[in-house]
This record gives C-alpha cells, structure tokens and sequence, in this order.
C-alpha cells in the first residue's frame, strides 16, 4: 500500500514555524476520523505496521548497523522484536481496553447510568531519543495508532540511517495527515514544540525533559516524559560472582552502555570487590574479544553513537582514573 509522500521540512531557526501550519492542520482535520474508527479498523492499521515490520528486518538491522554499528543480532533483542512485541500484545486487547467499563452512579444521579470512555486525545508528537531510535519511536506510535490519534514522529537527529527509515516506513504505511515523520535538529524541535499539540511523548533528558514540559505548559498540552535515571547494581558477599559478572557485563554494554537502565555503578562487598573485577575482565574477554584480537575489532560491541559522545564518554573514564 502505498499514499502520497510524508511531508517533511528544515529550519534554521525557531520562528519559522510557519512551514508546519499546512501538515499540522491537515492532522487536526483528520483527527475525528481518526477518533471514530472502529477497533477493527485499528487493528488492521496496527497489522500492517507488524507485516512491515517483519518484512523489512533486514532494512532495520542496516539502519542501526550503519548508525551504531549494532550487530544484527542485537537489534533483533532490542528494536525489533519488543516493537513486534508491543503491536501484538496491543492488537490482542485492544477491544477490551476500548470497551466502557461500568461504574456505580451516585445516589443524587438516581435513575442515571454511569460508565468510563476512553477518547483519543487527537494529534500527539512522540519525540524519539537517539539511544534505541527505532524502538523508542514506534513503541508510543502504537500506542497512538491504537487510541485513535494522529501522530507526528521527531526522530533523532544523532542516528539519520534511522530517521530516514521511520521516515519510509511512515510513507508506505500511512496518509501524511495520519501519522508525519519530520526530520531535524534542535530547531526542528523548537519549532515543532511550539505547536498546540493535544498530548506530546518524549524520551530523553531531563534537561531537554524540562524544556519539553515548559512547551506544554503553553498550551496546557497532556504530556509523558520518560527521563533517565541512576542505575546502581549491588553485590553482596553471597553473590555468584561468575553470574554476576555476566549479567553485569551484559547489561552494561549492550547497546555499548546506552541505555537508560544499564547499570551505571557497582556497589560490591568490600570481601568480594577484587574478585568481582576480575570475573567481569574475564568475561569481557570472553564476550568481546575470544580471540584476543582486541575489543576494538569486536563485532558484537555496538558502537558510541557519535563523536561528541565518545569525546564526553573519554571524558568521565580520564575525570575516574585521576580521582580514583
């Protein structure tokens, strides 16, 4: 299926808003059809992004391999089989989350019926962070799409082999007053954020989170942020110190340590400390460089997703060395 290309634009600065007027109204308009489709009708939306999905593997696992250098395998665990996951099980309840659910009426309403109705909101902007680019788009555009929502998709701007691909998959799939992928920066964003949007999705920083939330606030816009966070892990003096190198090991370079629930710092029984250290050396050897040809040459490690990020990465192991 295929319907006319995705509307897309560049900005160079913040007030020219303007070029976004004709999308973003084509999107309201569309918004009450959107809202009083039927389950089935969603469902068969929501079928067709699973069948593209599966489809196009391969595409996915280039964007990712050209953005981080992710191995297939992967990008398999972590951006396509939760998406495939997240349609399935959303396609699966959709007509019990979506039916009215009775609640009792008050005695001062006596003779009167009183039931919940879920309503779409109308158009939302999902604003997708670099880290994990394709899953962390597509998770809240199923969400929307189920609702019965338009939905504009801000890619991130530090993986473009991603962006470029949501940017397809949203023009082979859906109208561009259905759901919009726009490409860009931070004036992209600025622009875009300016916008009356009915309910805005972000993921990122909670700097930027902040900065999200004051563009809400003007429009008194609903708003889901889903910021970072600490993630210590803690190991005892009865710990299985082999499985807890693994498992450590494991969820701290995935993705080459990006992402927001990677263990970000140990805190190890001071009898067990040395031995822990030594087990996690061993099986990052074991993991990344069987045949001693170095981690650089692995092709299991993803990769920083940019120079910027390596330089600030470089940063915090020097500030570590010399303070101890």
């Amino acid at each position: 299926m295929s319907f006319p290309p995705t509307f897309a634009a560049s900005f160079t600065s913040p007030e020219t808003a303007s070029p976004f007027a004709a999308a973003f109204a084509a999107l309201r308009a569309q918004a009450p059809q959107l809202r009083a489709e039927d389950v089935a009708t969603r469902r068969q939306r929501l079928g067709r992004l699973e069948s593209w999905l599966s489809s196009h593997r391969t595409d996915i696992q280039a964007a990712l391999h050209q953005d981080f250098r992710k191995p297939a395998a992967e990008t398999d665990l972590t951006e396509v089989w939760p998406s495939l996951t997240e349609i399935r099980h959303t396609r699966r309840h959709l007509q019990q989350w979506l039916a009215p659910q009775k609640v009792g009426t008050p005695l001062s309403l006596l003779g009167t019926r009183s039931w919940v109705q879920l309503e779409a909101k109308g158009v939302v902007l999902i604003i997708a962070p670099w880290n994990y680019p394709f899953y962390l788009a597509l998770d809240p555009l199923v969400s929307a799409i189920a609702a019965g929502n338009a939905v504009v998709i801000k890619p991130a701007e530090q993986t473009p082999a991603t962006s470029a691909l949501l940017r397809r998959l949203a023009e082979e799939l859906f109208r561009p007053d259905e759901v919009l992928v726009v490409e860009g920066g931070k004036d992209t964003a600025t622009a875009l954020l300016a916008l009356p949007w009915d309910h805005i999705f972000f993921t990122g920083s909670p700097a930027v989170g902040k900065v999200v939330m004051r563009a809400a606030a003007e429009h008194l816009s609903g708003l889901t942020l889903e910021l970072g966070g600490k993630s210590p892990a803690i190991v005892d003096d009865t710990a299985n110190l082999r499985d807890a190198a693994e498992k450590l090991v494991w969820g701290k370079f995935l993705n080459a340590g990006q992402t927001c629930v990677a263990p970000d710092y140990v805190l190890a029984h001071h009898t067990v400390r040395d031995a822990l250290v030594q087990e996690m050396r061993a099986v990052l050897r074991r993991f990344y460089d069987p045949e001693g040809a170095g981690v650089k040459q692995s092709a299991s490690l993803a990769r920083i997703v940019n120079a910027q990020h390596f330089a600030r990465v470089v940063g915090l192991l020097e500030d570590a060395q010399v303070r101890g």
